[in-house]
């Protein structure tokens, strides 16, 4: 006897439950409904005629199921294309509308949610501040703002909640960090179970805190809740900490963390601190890992006295004092670039045997060539070979061939006066102009971003000729050239230049400086060559401080000059300057690139390149890209699409 197996009812069409909607009852009207929340997703095209009389439901104060008919209507409207309509019914339907479905409508309307409610978080201070004043404010729909608000952080809420539940914790870091919601922030870290696993969150954090978010202010705040964490920790990731350390500039700190793991009976935590010196002189400005030699070297006085003579902690110490110095870091990267050199000298031989003796120009490229080609390697033997064609050099010529050997001989800081006696006329030197302001800008490259390293005596001098140049470093050495040359401006323009490659990042931009004193001097003077090198060099010793006092001032200078020399150095001087300020850069931007004087807004290109360089802003590219087909010079178009390299580099 066979049984017959009832095959389930397959729905087919919305008709009857859209008829129930005219119905007068309300018992009806809410089975439709239900019924409707079903085949929503399915007949959506049969039910998007009626979906007004839907939302009237849902705006109907007496109606039982409202949230249930806002649902409904949400879903129909998200069918439909209308996302910002279907996000407002859905949050009007409250706790009908589910987050944790995986169906198109729930991803997609959780996903805006999460974007309203970031841009929500992030609106500007006044802007919040007028929506506080304005609670009873409605939208089309009659909902209110702040319950919309109220709605949108609910949402967020169970969304951060499901991903720490789950295990979730990248998500959630992301969403916590763009949210600007530091205590679910600290949540989402602490969710981890293991040790390994927070170090690894935090890691995460601080990598989201350099891509994700724009705002230098608050990006400070993020990375001084990833070093608390960091230091709650019973066996904290030092490097990591001292990479946020870094960030902060919190230089006292971190020398009191680098003075507790070098003074430390672990190898490894010994280990650690020397790397952390090589991180902070290689990335950071000379005025931070100034502030932290200081500092280091007072702990390290008080370490000392407690500290066995010979000891492993004791070896420590001074290593990391030679390295933050850049003794050390100089000295590594001299011997690995020299040694694993692969430039061909043979190709320059050719080159330069078929080259025409007279053109000046070649002559100029193929010792640029050598330079780029040996650069820090300390190899000069094709100078050295070709002495006679290396004197056709004549004026500015020699002057390049000359601080070409600063491009060779790099960090080769021991012997730099030796290597550049012979050009210098306090060495006892017998040169031009030329070749003298070339040899002084070439000590500026050796010493480049090192100014604070002591001048060692050329090996030919007798005492008496060497002793004051013993005594001082490359900054003072080239700060006291330019003083004594204050009527050669050739010689002033390589002073200059040197003085500002040594001295550079040097400068707070608070306390007064005697170098960017002397340079803003020599800019008065009015000389078109000199002048040209004092502007770009002061930007260099100020480079990233984003003194107003330093922008002002050039800014001044550069408009009331007639010369395109001087402006086009300053420009680039006051682009320096606003190294990675971001939002703080944009008053000095917007003055530059309303200036009638194309050279300035040239300058304004580059300065929105350095303020924002590397960080992918929205704002800056789309600033670059309209100067790009707007402005009226050829120079500044160019500069514009130049400059969205430097803003899109890491991206």
């Amino acid at each position: 006897m066979s049984v017959a197996v009832m095959n389930p009812i397959v729905q087919s069409s919305a008709a009857s439950a859209l008829l129930q909607l005219d119905e007068p009852e309300v018992i009806l009207q809410s089975h439709a409904l239900r019924i409707l929340n079903s085949l929503a997703d399915s007949f959506w095209p049969e039910i998007s005629p009626s979906v007004a009389k839907i939302q009237d439901l849902s705006e109907k104060p007496n109606f039982p199921d409202a949230k249930l008919a806002s649902l409904v209507a949400a879903k129909i409207l998200f069918h439909l294309g209308d996302l910002d309509e279907a996000l407002a019914y859905a949050l009007r339907a409250e706790e009908l509308f589910s987050i944790s479905e995986a169906t198109e409508f729930a991803t997609t309307l959780r996903a805006k949610c999460i974007d309203e409610y970031i841009v929500m978080r992030n609106r500007p201070e006044s802007e919040s501040a007028d929506d506080g004043k304005a609670q009873g404010i409605t939208d089309d729909l009659g909902f209110e703002e702040n319950k919309r608000r109220a709605a949108l952080e609910d949402v967020v809420q169970k969304v951060l909640d499901s991903c720490i539940k789950n295990g979730e914790v990248r998500e959630s870091i992301g969403v916590a960090i763009e949210a600007k919601m530091h205590d679910r922030l600290e949540q989402a870290i602490q969710s981890c179970a293991s040790r390994d696993e927070r170090i690894a969150a935090l890691n995460y954090c601080f990598e989201c805190s350099q891509s994700l978010v724009a705002s230098r202010r608050y990006r400070a705040e993020v990375l001084r809740l990833i070093a608390d964490m960091h230091r709650r920790e019973e066996d904290p990731d030092e490097v990591a900490l001292a990479n946020c350390l870094s960030f902060l500039e919190d230089a006292e700190r971190l020398a009191e963390l680098l003075g507790s793991l070098a003074t430390s009976d672990d190898e490894s935590k010994r280990l650690a601190a020397i790397q952390i010196a090589f991180n902070v002189h290689d990335n950071d400005t000379p005025r931070f890992f100034d502030k932290v030699v200081a500092l280091f070297d007072s702990k390290e006085r008080k370490e000392g006295e407690a500290t066995a003579e010979g000891s492993a902690q004791k070896k420590a110490l001074q290593q990391i004092k030679d390295i933050l110095s850049g003794g050390i870091p100089s000295s590594l990267t001299l011997d690995f670039l020299s040694n694993y050199s692969k430039a061909d000298s043979y190709i320059l031989q050719t080159i330069k045997s078929t080259q025409d003796s007279r053109s000046s120009v070649c002559h100029s490229a193929l010792l640029f060539s050598n330079a780029i080609m040996h650069g820090g390697t300390a190899i000069d033997s094709f100078l050295r070979d070709n002495l006679e064609w290396l004197a056709l050099a004549t004026s500015w010529a020699k002057f390049s061939a000359t601080s070409c050997l600063g491009v060779i001989h790099a960090r080769h800081t021991a012997s730099a006066l030796n290597l550049l006696s012979p050009y210098l006329a306090t060495q006892g030197g017998a040169s031009s102009a030329y070749s003298e302001g070339g040899a002084l800008y070439a000590l500026g490259l050796m010493f480049a971003n090192g100014g604070s390293q002591k001048l060692q005596r050329p090996e030919s001098a007798t005492p008496a000729e060497g002793s004051t140049s013993e005594a001082l470093n490359a900054s003072e050495y080239l700060l006291a050239a330019l003083r004594r040359e204050s009527g050669n401006e050739v010689v002033q323009h390589g002073a200059c230049l040197g003085l500002g490659l040594a001295a550079m990042g040097s400068w707070d931009g608070v306390d007064d400086n005697d170098i960017y004193e002397e340079l803003k001097l020599t800019l008065f003077r009015d000389s078109a060559v000199a002048g040209e090198a004092a502007g770009l060099a002061m930007g260099l010793v100020s480079i990233g401080n984003g003194s107003e006092k330093a922008l002002d001032e050039m800014l001044t200078y550069a408009e009331e000059t007639e010369h395109e020399k001087i402006i086009r150095g300053l420009a680039l001087g006051m682009a320096l300057t606003c190294y990675g300020r971001e939002d703080d850069a944009e008053k000095i931007i917007e003055t530059m690139s309303s200036s009638k004087e194309p050279i300035l807004r040239y300058g304004a290109m580059y300065a929105v390149a350095m303020a924002y360089c590397g960080t992918a802003d929205n704002k800056a590219i789309r600033k670059l890209l309209y100067t790009a087909v707007t402005d009226v010079s050829d120079d500044v178009r160019r500069a514009a699409v130049i400059c969205l390299g430097f803003v899109l580099f890491r991206h």
